[in-house]
C-alpha cells in the first residue's frame, strides 16, 4: 500500500530535519546550494525562499550524486534515518524512490477531487490528488515540478510544484521538448536542476556579477579570452531586444550561439540564459545602448555618446580580471558604472523600470 500525501509531507520534513542535524549531511546539503542554485539565493520573499528551499532539498535527496557510489543519496539519507531510530516506513521510502520531476499539461480536471496531467517531457498521464488546486487550475496549464505515487493509483503534487496559466509558454515548453527528444532515443527526463535554471532561476538568484559569471562561463569552457571579449563587445553593440528570452533572427546572440556550438561542447542552454542575464545588467549598467541615445536635442544626446565596443570590451576585461583575483564585486560594479556613465549625459526623466521576464529561461 502507498502513503497518503500528508504521509509524504510528513516524511520528507523528517528526513530534512534528519539531515540538517546530522554534521556530515549538514555540511553536504549546504555546500551543494551553489551547485544547485548556480548563484547565492535572493528570494524576496518568505514564500519563495521555502519553495526554493524545498525544490534544492528534492533534488539533494532525490538527483544528487551520493558520495557513496554504492546507495544513490535518498538509499544513504534512509540508513542514516534508520540508524537514528528514525522511522521511515517502507511504502513511503519507496513512493520517495519512485518520485520524479518534469512539466506537466493540466488535461482534464474534477472540482473539488483533482487533476488530470499529461506528461509534457515523457510519457502518460496521470491523475492528480488535488482538491485546492482543482478550484483554481483549467485544462491547457502547466504544472512544473515533482509527483510522487500514493494509494489508489492516485499521484501528488510536490508543495514546490509551480503552476503557469500561459499558452506561449506552454508552446515554447512543448517545442523545446520535441527538438530536444529529437536528439535522444528512448523516453525523455527532465532533472530538478534543469527545471530550476529553465522556470526559477531569475526569481531565486542574485545578478550581482552576471557579466563576471558570463565571462567566467565562457573561459572555463575554453573559449580564448580575445574571443570572450570579442563576444562581449558584439553583445555590447546592439541594444537587448525588449524581451530578452525571444528569439530574434538578427540579434546578435544568435550568431555568437551558433559559433559557440560549432566550437565549444559548452552546455548552450546554460550559456545562452548565461549571456542573456549579463546582457540585461549590462544595458542596466550602460544607458546609452538605449536608441533614445542615437538621437541629437536640447538634451545633448549624441549616437558619439556611445563608447567604443574596443573600449568597451578592455572595462569588462579589467572588471574580470579585478573580480577574478578577489576583489569585492559590488564595488567594482559601482566603479564600472561611474565610468560608463561618463559616455553619456544623464537623462533627467524619470527611470522606468521594467519588469522581469515572467519565465525565466525558457527558450522563446
Amino acid at each position: 500500500m502507498t502513503p497518503r500525501s500528508d504521509t509524504i509531507e510528513k516524511d520528507i520534513a523528517t528526513l530534512r530535519k534528519l539531515v540538517v542535524r546530522d554534521p556530515e549531511l549538514a555540511a553536504e546539503f549546504h555546500a551543494s546550494e551553489r551547485e544547485f542554485f548556480r548563484r547565492p539565493v535572493d528570494a524576496n520573499e518568505t514564500t519563495e525562499r521555502a519553495e526554493a528551499g524545498r525544490r534544492h532539498f528534492e533534488w539533494f535527496l532525490f538527483e544528487r550524486e551520493s558520495t557513496d557510489p554504492s546507495m544513490t543519496s535518498l538509499e544513504r539519507v534512509l540508513a542514516k534515518a534508520e540508524d537514528a531510530g528514525v522511522e521511515i516506513s517502507v511504502e513511503a521510502s519507496t513512493s520517495l524512490l519512485d518520485s520524479f520531476v518534469s512539466v506537466f499539461e493540466v488535461t482534464g480536471v474534477e472540482h473539488g477531487q483533482g487533476l488530470w496531467i499529461s506528461d509534457i517531457a515523457g510519457v502518460g498521464e496521470y491523475p492528480v490528488h488535488e482538491p485546492d488546486g482543482s478550484s483554481m487550475l483549467t485544462k491547457g496549464d502547466l504544472i512544473v515540478g515533482r509527483v510522487f505515487r500514493l494509494d489508489s493509483g492516485l499521484y501528488y503534487l510536490s508543495n514546490a510544484a509551480a503552476f503557469f496559466r500561459n499558452e506561449v509558454l506552454l508552446q515554447a515548453v512543448r517545442r523545446d521538448i520535441e527538438r530536444a527528444r529529437a536528439d535522444r532515443r528512448g523516453v525523455l527526463r527532465l532533472t530538478q536542476a534543469e527545471l530550476e535554471s529553465m522556470f526559477f532561476a531569475a526569481s531565486v538568484v542574485s545578478e550581482e556579477d552576471a557579466v563576471g559569471e558570463s565571462r567566467r562561463l565562457l573561459l572555463d569552457g575554453g573559449v580564448a579570452p580575445e574571443d570572450v571579449d570579442a563576444i562581449f563587445a558584439e553583445l555590447a553593440s546592439t541594444p537587448p531586444p525588449e524581451d530578452p528570452l525571444l528569439y530574434h533572427p538578427d540579434d546578435p546572440l544568435g550568431a555568437v550561439l551558433d559559433r559557440l556550438a560549432f566550437e565549444t561542447s559548452l552546455d548552450l542552454d546554460v550559456v545562452r540564459r548565461s549571456l542573456v542575464a549579463a546582457r540585461v545588467q549590462m544595458a542596466r549598467l550602460q544607458e546609452p545602448f538605449s536608441t533614445e541615445h542615437e538621437s541629437t536635442g536640447a538634451e545633448g544626446r549624441v549616437a558619439e555618446a556611445r563608447p567604443a565596443a574596443t573600449e568597451l570590451s578592455e572595462m569588462l576585461a579589467e572588471f574580470d580580471r579585478r573580480s577574478r583575483s578577489g576583489a569585492p564585486v559590488v564595488p567594482l560594479l559601482d566603479e564600472l558604472e561611474q565610468r560608463l556613465s561618463l559616455h553619456h549625459v544623464p537623462d533627467d526623466s524619470a527611470d522606468e523600470d521594467t519588469p522581469a521576464p515572467d519565465f525565466p529561461g525558457v527558450v522563446g
